[in-house]
């Protein structure tokens, strides 16, 4: 039920996740950071089981800061998402398989923006959008439309806002803060958290109601 979001642009991809972190039926809490940074250019989404994540992220930015060390330069965004998509598929393999799906974003000077969706058997997969989790069936239509275009950051921002805002009044479960990072030529960086707040949705809904 949790949720993932990514679009490539022209010259930066955007990221968001849910903060929520959920045991079965019961809500634990709604503040979890899902965005892990695993070099200046590149972050990382995952979701999934709470321990399988959290070893699974510690252990790719182990190997990245290793191979870094030992080379004197880090791996290209491409070989980053083939690390992580090997580390899950041995992981499966093993007596100990890791449930966790990942949005990897990243920026390097000779391809630009990437983007890439892999799944907890470690299917890897390049693409222009991405979404993970049943909320995104709200948002495919709008991440079509802009993707690859030339928009500002500001602008992918709002497109963003508009895809969470959708999940918010559609979507059955609540999910009611995202945490949203872009990542450029520049680096990574981190934007506003999308609350129901910052949207006014309440407002809104209780406005619709009334009329």
């Amino acid at each position: 039920m949790e949720c993932l979001l990514g679009i490539r642009f022209k010259d930066y991809v955007i990221l968001a996740a849910d903060m929520t972190q959920i045991n079965s039926i019961v809500l634990m809490k709604n503040t979890v950071n899902k965005l892990v940074r695993l070099s200046s250019h590149s972050v990382i989404a995952m979701t999934g089981h709470t321990g399988d994540t959290a070893q699974l992220a510690k252990y790719v930015q182990s190997n990245l800061h290793l191979y870094k060390m030992k080379n004197g330069y880090g791996l290209s965004v491409a070989s980053c998402a083939h690390l992580t998509s090997r580390i899950t598929a041995g992981a499966l393999r093993s007596p100990t398989p890791m449930n966790v799906d990942m949005v990897l974003a990243g920026f390097d000077p000779e391809t630009g923006p990437q983007l890439y969706r892999i799944d907890c058997l470690g299917t890897l997969s390049s693409l222009p959008s991405v979404t993970i989790g049943h909320g995104g069936y709200f948002t495919i239509g709008i991440m079509d439309l802009f993707c690859d275009t030339k928009n500002t950051v500001d602008d992918g921002y709002e497109i963003i806002k508009t895809c969470i805002g959708e999940i918010m009044k559609r979507f059955i479960i609540n999910l009611r803060a995202f945490r949203v990072s872009v990542v450029d030529k520049d680096g990574v960086k981190d934007l506003p958290d999308v609350t129901v707040e910052s949207l006014n949705l309440e407002e809104h809904q209780s406005a619709s109601s009334t009329e």
